[in-house]
């Protein structure tokens, strides 16, 4: 009888100790989750102001105008962009390292600036080097804080 309740604790205990660090995993592939999300939505930001960028940028090389209904939609997804990236700077090292958020921060300064550039050329040269520059740091920042860095790198490539 004595084994048989020694065995009943012994069960309940295991089953205690499962749910426990079932609830713990659970929680950590949440917020990796969260974290991942929070990246990809920097990325895209980023992406849509280098978008901005290039567009223009090809449009003057080539002495060609971008159609008025496109320089709206690029307009409209640059600002969204940048209240996006804000937004998150704000969240700030709640969800993502504070490597991101002083980078973040960074580019959001220096893009301000560079609206002071001599010609709109200028402007836009300087706009797609930082935003180019954020994307690199990010992406290296965001596969840090995720564990998901390029170590174990398919070889698909490298015949």
């Amino acid at each position: 009888m004595g084994k048989f309740i020694f065995n009943i604790i012994i069960a309940l205990f295991i089953a205690y100790l499962t749910v426990i660090l079932g609830f713990r995993r659970f929680r950590a592939e949440r917020w990796w989750e969260k974290k991942l999300e929070a990246y990809t939505s920097i990325i895209n930001a980023l992406h849509q102001i280098k978008n901005y960028s290039n567009t223009h940028m090809d449009a003057e090389i080539e002495g060609k105008k971008v159609a008025d209904d496109k320089k709206k939609y690029l307009s409209d997804a640059f600002e969204k962009s940048k209240q996006e990236i804000e937004r998150l700077t704000d969240i700030g090292s709640f969800l993502i390292a504070d490597d991101a958020v002083t980078a973040l921060k960074e580019f959001s300064k220096r893009l301000d600036s560079s609206r002071n550039a001599n010609s709109f050329f200028e402007y836009l040269d300087a706009s797609w080097g930082l935003t180019n520059k954020c994307l690199d740091t990010i992406r290296v920042i965001a596969k840090n804080d995720l564990g998901t860095r390029n170590e174990n790198r398919s070889k698909w490539f490298s015949i």
